[in-house]
């Protein structure tokens, strides 16, 4: 059985050495002495331990709190260890395999910024976790929508394995419209 190679650490800059970035998407705060300067407090410090970071989502992104700034794990990993061909043009951090809770330093690359209106990520049967295809999400959008005996968005939910917000979802035609052709504010 193989091992996993030990991440390899870099400094963060702009932390004065207090933070660190993995090539495997980790970001720790380094130990240190920090100076305790309160009034009537003189010459005292306290030494910050060394501790992984717990990462949160902004819209959908892994992210950290530094100094009392959030910042996106993926541009901490890119900027210390991919490769960028042309920072002038290549602006944007993108996931290679789509996942963004995958920060790794081999699932990123730098990219040019996205011209508006491009997609921005896999969706419908290619989404990484799709549950639904384009039959089944007719089949849905006819069951809640029939004149006659209508099906409840919740009954509907249930038996494909879906929540009812993805069901409510498709009827609006706020996702899945190229399969439905609603459109949305239509």
């Amino acid at each position: 059985m193989a091992t996993k190679p030990a991440p390899k650490w870099r400094t963060i800059p702009g932390t004065d050495g207090a933070y660190s970035v993995s090539d495997a998407g980790d970001v720790r705060s380094n130990a240190r002495r920090v100076s305790l300067n309160y009034p009537g407090v003189a010459n005292r410090a306290r030494v910050v331990p060394e501790r992984i970071l717990a990462a949160h989502f902004i819209k959908g992104s892994k992210a950290v709190t530094i100094g009392g700034k959030t910042v996106m794990v993926r541009r901490l990993v890119a900027a210390a260890f991919v490769r960028n061909p042309d920072p002038a043009i290549n602006t944007r951090v993108a996931h290679i395999d789509g996942n963004a809770d995958n920060c790794s330093a081999v699932n990123l690359q730098w990219l040019p910024p996205l011209t508006p209106g491009a997609e921005t990520r896999a969706r419908g049967v290619n989404a990484a976790r799709a549950v639904l295809d384009d039959t089944k999400v007719k089949a849905i959008l006819r069951k809640c929508t029939r004149k006659t005996n209508p099906v409840t968005q919740s009954a509907v939910a249930a038996e494909y394995g879906v929540s009812v917000g993805t069901v409510n979802a498709i009827v609006t035609g706020r996702t899945w419209g190229h399969v439905t052709g609603i459109v949305r504010g239509a």
